[in-house]
């Protein structure tokens, strides 16, 4: 519209990208060197999309470079793949938590083959809360929740009421991911952490944060 594309939803996102990843090996393309041309030509005919969304996803995801009409583009392939498990989180586990080996099947068969192997889930960090019953744990593995840090409170004294509203105790490494956008240094998040949670130490060491203030 007027010359900018509308922000697309993640779900039409990563469809899209799910259709590049495929094209990618049928046509035998270099990840590095995908002629753009070609792409969103077919990307056009198989699929409706139109010449210019192709051309911004691209632009998102990778570096176009060459003459008008000769333009290659080189994929980022983790940018990709992360937003492609950002997509699968989404639709998997939005109303329920699901197993790490239920996400990470989708995702690697959403990206297919070819880039399974950069698949990993400390690439969503900050986007889920693993909500995994002890008693259970040991038989079903973790248990991940869709919870995007982009979605909290930018006040501080407000994400930590919502954070501990969702769960009353949090581990250091999974607190971290949903402080960093309001706090880019450690020594400010450090200050956060001890302005608005109290620590205790488990029998194995394990440092746990828990709200200093009562919900």
């Amino acid at each position: 519209m007027d010359g900018y594309l509308q922000p697309l939803p993640s779900s039409e996102l990563t469809k899209i990208i799910s259709y590049i990843l495929t094209l990618i090996p049928k046509h035998s393309w270099s990840p590095s060197a995908v002629p753009l041309v070609k792409l969103s030509s077919e990307l056009l005919y198989e699929h409706e999309i139109p010449k210019p969304v192709t051309n911004q996803v691209c632009e998102w995801f990778g570096i176009i470079e060459g003459d008008e009409g000769k333009e290659k583009w080189s994929m980022n392939h983790e940018k990709v793949v992360t937003e492609v498990g950002l997509g699968v989180l989404q639709k998997l586990c939005v109303d329920e938590a699901k197993t790490e080996s239920l996400i990470l099947t989708e995702w690697k068969d959403v990206v297919g083959d070819q880039f399974e192997s950069f698949v990993r889930m400390d690439l969503l960090v900050g986007n889920f809360i693993d909500i995994t019953d002890p008693q259970y744990s040991s038989r079903t593995g973790p248990r991940f929740k869709y919870f995007p840090a982009s979605s909290l409170p930018v006040v501080p004294a407000e994400r930590f009421k919502d954070l501990f509203l969702t769960k009353t105790s949090w581990k250091g490494p999974e607190l971290t991911p949903f402080l960093e956008d309001i706090a880019v240094e450690k020594k400010e998040r450090d200050r956060l952490l001890m302005k608005f949670t109290r620590t205790t130490t488990d029998a194995s060491g394990t440092v746990w944060y828990s709200s200093r203030a009562k919900y």
